[in-house]
């Protein structure tokens, strides 16, 4: 096996490290360059149809090196990009597939500068592989805490993950959009399994890619995306390199504890981690952060090795081991799980320093290059993965714009077609709503308030009317966001800014008229727009909204209506809404009102409205 190889390989490294010249020298390198890792390579499509650099503006003579554009079809829309080293006739020839390296940066940093400040490149050049930066998103909302550019890792709406009193936190724009925010929030709610997912497959249908040596490698919210990566999309990457990142309390084995349930897949993975001893803000030791980002809270790293140690069927407890770099200024230090039954390896290395801190001279791409290159899928997994565990957050998460929406739209909004009106029944999401159709004998329910379903007949509130929205938007041509259908409560969004609150303000000076469910809406696509288009820019949003409201709109939100028009003059706005609720012909006293249930309610009151018997 492949693996057997490795071990065989790193047998001889342990031996010969103190013997070998130094890696000023290069003989780690030299060693990759006669490595041959055994098993069967998995092309890409790009072998055989892929347009090479060619796609990006480069040639094969001078390869590329720049930033490539996608969108990405998340619970919305959304265009996102990476940088892209691509040496010169790597990845071009179908008789040599090259490996792929996603390396990820860290918190607040930018993909290209990360690009900069390492050495993947020139590596890739010498050792004939491809590295992409990914780049993260920064989706805070105006006038809220910006964390900056960050990464999702699964764990937004948990409030188990810090110690909410000390930590600096925040929800992103697009937490609010899927109702995942939490006092642990620190990042955007996009799905980075489905973006790096389709990173990997652009790529690959560009560039002749050997889909069996895909690697992956991060520095804090990058590694601890690194983790996540490896945890949610098993047997897709042939080794990991986590530098200072670790999960955050309860992730050790996965969210869903993907590492037990998915566990043949998992021993495809091998393992390094990497660790400053004196890291305050992720500590070795786990437990709550301290420094300038304290309270929050994360896994032991020998815990999370002990995992992938079981995982890989290794020994038990980890044993010194000598790697080309030990020593030096850092005191530079591994161990790893020896006996792994899966042929991979489990290894962690500590050194002298802080979180972001790395050993010097160049020691620390050398490091990550040298273990990430050892590895390959076996035949049977290499390429698998992809379409398999896609499919599986499909159901879950990822694509939320087919699954998610389309139940959305069967569960929440049913328009039903009636002799007398139209009318819009609303179901709650979480089932907790009722209905009572029998002919016309229909029931209009709305969300529970206070545990108790509102009954036609009885008199609206602010509280009990909501609104449900769709629309479709493009900003200057380009898809912008599409929302097939979503309800909003009587409430003021949380951390809106406030130059967005009085764009849209409600007429009445001595009634609250401020948190009525069709403001709500509108303010949080206000919000949602000018994230996107900028605050110069909103005429340029164009598209449709639909807006049904649960109960006529007042005066006021009439006004907020059209002050929304105003700002986005290009959107179609179509209103519809419901006014059978309560009627001016529903009595107001007691004994009026029992007599108008007992004659059948509405519904009775129609038919003898129909047959001409009233009593006006």
């Amino acid at each position: 096996m492949a693996g057997m190889a490795c071990l065989r390989l790193l047998s001889a490294f342990t031996t010969l490290g103190p013997v070998l010249a130094s890696p000023k020298q290069g003989a780690w390198l030299q060693s990759l360059k006669d490595l041959k890792p055994l098993g069967e390579e998995r092309t890409s499509s790009g072998c055989s149809a892929g347009k090479g650099p060619k796609a990006w503006g480069g040639t094969e003579e001078e390869g590329f090196e720049g930033w490539v554009p996608l969108t990405i079809m998340d619970f919305t829309p959304v265009n996102r990009s990476f940088y892209v080293q691509l040496p010169k006739n790597v990845g071009t020839s179908r008789w040599r597939p090259a490996p792929l390296l996603i390396a990820l940066h860290s918190q607040g940093d930018q993909a290209d500068s990360m690009a900069y400040s390492h050495d993947y490149g020139t590596f890739g050049k010498s050792l004939g592989f491809v590295t992409v930066f990914p780049q993260g998103l920064d989706d805070a909302v105006p006038g809220g805490g910006d964390l900056g550019t960050g990464w999702n890792v699964g764990t937004a709406g948990d409030d188990q993950t810090c110690v909410t009193d000390e930590v600096t936190a925040d929800c992103y724009a697009s937490c609010w959009e899927q109702s995942k925010c939490g006092s642990c929030n620190w990042s955007g709610c996009y799905d980075e399994r489905l973006f790096i997912y389709s990173v990997i497959q652009m790529i690959s249908s560009v560039l002749c890619i050997d889909q069996s040596r895909v690697y992956v490698t991060g520095e804090s919210n990058g590694g601890m995306l690194a983790h996540y990566l490896v945890q949610s999309l098993p047997g897709t990457f042939a080794a990991v390199v986590p530098w200072y990142g670790l999960p955050l309390l309860g992730y050790g084995l996965g969210a869903e504890f993907e590492l037990v349930r998915d566990r043949t897949d998992c021993r495809q993975t091998a393992m390094l981690q990497l660790h400053g001893r004196q890291d305050e803000i992720m500590p070795v030791a786990g437990g709550v952060s301290g420094g300038f980002q304290p309270g929050w809270i994360y896994e032991p790293l020998n815990k999370v090795q002990q995992g992938w140690a079981a995982v890989h069927n290794c020994d038990t407890v980890a044993s010194p081991t000598h790697t080309y770099w030990d020593g030096g200024e850092k005191n530079f230090a591994c161990f790893d799980y020896k006996g792994c039954t899966s042929g991979r390896r489990i290894m962690r290395c500590f050194y002298d320093g802080g979180h972001g801190d790395r050993p010097g001279e160049g020691a620390a791409d050398q490091i990550t290059v040298w273990f990430l290159l050892q590895y390959r899928l076996d035949a049977s997994h290499a390429g698998v993965a992809y379409t398999r565990h896609l499919a599986l957050a499909n159901d879950d998460e990822v694509r939320q714009s087919t699954a998610f929406h389309t139940r959305s739209q069967h569960r929440l909004a049913v328009l039903l077609k009636m002799h007398f009106a139209r009318h819009c029944f609303i179901e709650d999401g979480r089932d907790r709503t009722q209905q009572n159709a029998k002919g016309q004998q229909l029931w209009i329910v709305s969300l529970p308030v206070n545990g108790d379903a509102v009954l036609a007949g009885s008199t609206p509130s602010t509280d009990s009317i909501v609104s449900y929205v769709s629309f479709r938007i493009s900003f200057r041509t380009e898809a912008m966001c599409w929302e097939p259908g979503r309800l909003f409560y009587s409430n003021i969004p949380r951390g809106l800014d406030v130059s967005i609150n009085e764009m849209l303000q409600p007429i009445f000076s001595h009634i609250n008229r401020e948190d009525h469910a069709e403001r709500t809406a509108l303010l949080h696509l206000t919000r949602a727009f000018l994230k996107r288009s900028g605050w110069e820019a909103s005429d340029d949003c164009a598209g449709w909204l639909r807006l049904y409201i649960s109960h006529f709109p007042c005066i006021s939100c009439v006004a907020v209506i059209c002050q929304f028009v105003r700002f986005f003059p290009a959107i179609r706005l179509e209103l519809d809404f419901d006014n059978m609720w309560k009627t001016r012909f529903e009595p107001a006293d007691q004994r009026a009102a029992e007599r108008f249930l007992a004659e059948g309610g509405l519904p009775g009151r129609r038919q003898r409205i129909e047959q001409g018997f009233y009593e006006w």
